[in-house]
């Protein structure tokens, strides 16, 4: 059986039907599903999603639909490991409650990971842009067997909507990390590669959606924060690696910026530039970033 975990976090229930609703018309029919609510207590429309969600199950009776309720906000890890532990399916699959599943994601991904024994199997996707109706092909880069170096790099598997995930080897290496400002998915895959093999199916079987409302990406202390975090945890491979280091840091020194301290900004930028002086190009288009999100800030 599938778990398909749904967490929300102070959405319309109109946005979390529509991810509901991409579960229940998936073509892979065993299924359970969990709705976790991390809204505060005091959201307007906290009581709307619930019985939204309640609902669906009088319509849908063949597939189980539960719905938990934090009694607080607890934050999208601690919503994430909530619905691991009442999850009673073999394999995990988590959707954002502002994403879609296409009809045969979940189908898929079971063949690939039955055939193959792996810990993890992610997709591609397509974005969508909600207010101009813009769709997309987002562009995928696909690796499997032990792929934990090349993820080192980047995070190809994507958002936590993507991959369908062994249960026992998710609780093996400790679920989500409370601790995790952002790239709380990126911190679970990279645990997972470390330890498994990952696989894939090559074609987009997820709509992303990109659109206005409350999201980690959208907080630049948050995002910098997430970023260290996972380049703490991994210094001795990084400071094994010069290139390494310098991708896994460059980045960061944009959302100094973006946060309104450019001093510290460009102290981070000329820190990596030492580090890989030879990388001319690559080091002046970050300058120019940190110095469009200089303006960003300003002019905000």
């Amino acid at each position: 059986m599938v778990s398909a975990i749904i967490t929300t976090y102070k959405r319309d229930p109109a946005m979390v039907l529509r991810a509901l609703d991409s579960i229940l018309l998936q073509t892979y029919r065993k299924m359970e599903v969990i709705v976790v609510d991390d809204s505060p207590c005091d959201y307007s429309k906290r009581n709307e999603v619930r019985d939204a969600v309640l609902a669906r199950q009088e319509q849908s009776p063949e597939i189980s639909i539960r719905y938990i309720a934090h009694d607080r906000n607890r934050g999208a890890c601690i919503a994430r490991n909530t619905g691991l532990q009442a999850a009673q399916g073999e394999y995990i699959a988590y959707l954002d409650d502002d994403d879609e599943w296409l009809p045969e994601k979940i189908e898929k991904q079971v063949q690939v990971i039955e055939r193959s024994g792996v810990a993890l199997v992610y997709c591609g996707n397509v974005s969508k842009n909600d207010k101009t109706g813009e769709i997309w092909n987002k562009k995928t880069e696909y690796f499997r067997g032990n792929v934990f170096e090349e993820l080192l790099f980047r995070n190809f598997i994507g958002s936590t909507s993507f991959p369908l995930i062994r249960k026992e080897l998710l609780c093996n290496v400790g679920g989500f990390d409370p601790l995790m400002q952002s790239a709380q998915d990126y911190d679970v895959w990279l645990r997972l590669s470390k330890l498994y093999e990952i696989d894939y199916v090559p074609e987009p079987l997820v709509i992303y959606h990109e659109h206005e409302g409350e999201s980690i990406t959208g907080n630049p202390e948050k995002k910098k924060n997430g970023l260290e975090r996972i380049n703490q945890k991994y210094e001795q491979y990084l400071n094994a690696d010069r290139k390494l280091w310098w991708k896994r840091h460059i980045g960061i020194a944009r959302y100094y910026a973006l946060n309104g301290d450019l001093k510290a900004s460009l102290k981070f930028w000329f820190k990596c530039v030492c580090k890989c002086p030879h990388m001319v190009k690559d080091n002046v288009e970050y300058l120019l970033m940190i110095i469009h999100a200089w303006i960003a800030y300003k002019g905000s």
